[in-house]
């Protein structure tokens, strides 16, 4: 478990430190210093990572951002979840049409071009926390229904769930009693490989200019930020980007971690 401990600590830091730095840092993230404008990191000890264009201090927006980016992630990735298991696990528990009816949905979706309707919904209505978050976990419930509707066929095969089924139990009892909760551990593995994943959607979404918050911004908005003044500040840019490539890494050795550990899951019931 070490090996998943020290990425979740630093993410734990983190959203700590964007908690302290909410209350506390005396230059919020939208808090202009025109007489301050582009300073370079450690050129000035009130604003230890410089400032952008206007004089907004770099280490709040960063800090924020950074914390903006992951909460996003781990909701797009919870409501990737919850949309996902339910059904991938009826599917695959159930089988025969309703299955062949639901993945026939999923196959359709996957077909469309998700993303281009992401953007079109996103700038037709006004961007905020929740739509993002729905829009980007639709992204990942798709990959979540396909992963759970194998896991769910096969536990639909094992003897516990045999053994309820012959006890006269009903189908939605035992997708709920016992289906749902034994595919626990293969939905914490595709959570952690779908994070990652929706935080590049929400960071490319963010550097189009439809991040859900202008006064905090996300990774992504921070780097469109960057790009545009990165000729003559490129702090603006790697900042952003080095805080990006962090919290990508952690996620992503979670997801790694949560994977490894359920193949030899599986590798010991074998």
């Amino acid at each position: 478990m070490a090996s998943i401990r020290t990425p979740a600590l630093i993410l734990f830091f983190l959203l700590l430190a964007a908690m302290l730095c909410w209350q506390f840092w005396p230059h919020p993230p939208d808090q202009p210093y025109w007489d301050r404008a582009l300073l370079a990191p450690l050129a000035d000890w009130r604003h230890p990572l410089g400032t952008d264009a206007i004089g907004r201090d770099l280490f709040s927006r960063v800090l924020l951002a950074s914390a903006m980016s992951a909460l996003i992630g781990l909701g797009a990735g919870l409501m990737a979840a919850l949309i996902g298991v339910l059904i991938g696990a009826t599917a695959g528990y159930v089988g025969g049409v309703l299955d062949e009816a639901l993945m026939r949905v999923v196959d359709v979706l996957l077909a469309l071009p998700l993303l281009l309707i992401a953007i079109l919904l996103l700038a037709f209505f006004e961007p905020n926390l929740w739509l993002l978050m729905f829009l980007v976990g639709v992204f990942g419930a798709l990959d979540v229904a396909r992963t759970m509707r194998l896991e769910a066929r096969r536990l639909a095969s094992m003897e516990f769930v045999l053994a309820a089924q012959l006890q006269g139990h009903s189908a939605a009892h035992v997708l709920s009693h016992h289906v749902l909760p034994n595919l626990r551990p293969a939905l914490l593995t595709a959570v952690g490989v779908i994070v990652p994943q929706a935080i590049l959607v929400e960071s490319f979404l963010a550097f189009l200019g439809l991040s859900p918050s202008e006064r905090i911004g996300s990774l992504g908005s921070l780097l469109a930020e960057g790009v545009q003044d990165m000729a003559y500040a490129p702090w603006m840019l790697l900042i952003p980007a080095l805080a990006m490539a962090t919290v990508l890494i952690c996620f992503g050795l979670i997801g790694d971690r949560l994977r490894d550990s359920r193949r030899a899951a599986l590798g010991d019931e074998a």
